[in-house]
């Protein structure tokens, strides 16, 4: 009995050789299928990656040289008003959060190609992150000021450059 054969099925002919002929096709057809699929899905997944790592890159060096330069700019003398200063605050703090989430969900989703690099990468990410978010939420005068010593360390933010940029040369 094959599946060629549709008048033995509407004759009731059905040994136990013929169901397993039958399972046995369905099950291997099943199996390719899902190996493509989810060999598209993985194509898919890791495009979709990539495209959030350049996009927290991208986003991430415009919001932070953005900052960096007002603030800069008041340091130089130049007259910035306070309002400036604060909006420049407000963005840089959520805008980081959210290419956090960005970096991080990019990284995660390559993590099966990671090397060490990416791992610092992540955790310095988490670091600067984490910091500033303590800046802003804590409320002890001690917290604040560690996070501060931690967040606005220069090491830190050139770090995070000089790893970008290996990064992005290194997977292209």
């Amino acid at each position: 009995m094959t599946w060629a054969d549709p008048g033995a099925w509407e004759a009731g002919e059905r040994d136990e050789e013929g169901w397993r002929e039958v399972g046995e096709a369905e099950e291997e057809e099943v199996e390719e299928v899902t190996e493509l699929a989810a060999e598209g899905v993985a194509e898919e997944l890791e495009e979709a990656a990539e495209l959030l790592g350049w996009a927290a890159l991208a986003l991430g060096l415009a919001i932070n040289v953005a900052f960096v330069a007002l603030r800069w700019a008041r340091r130089a003398g130049l007259d910035v008003e306070p309002r400036h200063l604060a909006t420049a605050l407000r963005l840089h703090a959520s805008g980081n959060a959210a290419l956090a989430v960005l970096a991080l969900t990019h990284g995660a989703i390559m993590a099966p190609e990671a090397t060490p690099l990416e791992y610092l990468l992540g955790l310095l990410v988490a670091v600067a992150v984490a910091t500033g978010a303590l800046m802003l939420a804590a409320r002890g005068r001690r917290a604040k000021l560690v996070a501060r010593a931690v967040h606005v360390q220069r090491a830190l933010a050139l770090a995070l450059l000089a790893l970008h940029l290996v990064h992005v040369v290194a997977r292209g």
